[in-house]
């Protein structure tokens, strides 16, 4: 069980800053990539800060709002 929570809780810091770089990369602030993925800002934060484990369905809009494929998200 803890390796689980172990492993999970490195993908999530993974992912947020794969977010925050490509988000960065695209020259774009929380609030833009949040009214360009129709997600609140307050989310894009929570995700970036590793706060929240995004699901498959928002790494697509945020995937589809930076313009990489989602697969860019994928660790596999």
């Amino acid at each position: 069980w803890s390796s689980d929570v172990c492993s999970s809780d490195l993908w999530v810091k993974w992912i947020s800053k794969q977010i925050r770089d490509a988000r960065l990369h695209a020259k774009l602030t929380q609030e833009q990539l949040a009214e360009k993925s129709g997600l609140p800002q307050s989310h894009i934060s929570r995700i970036e800060n590793a706060k929240h484990s995004p699901s498959h369905a928002t790494l697509q809009k945020i995937a589809a709002a930076l313009g990489i494929p989602v697969e860019h998200f994928d660790l596999t």
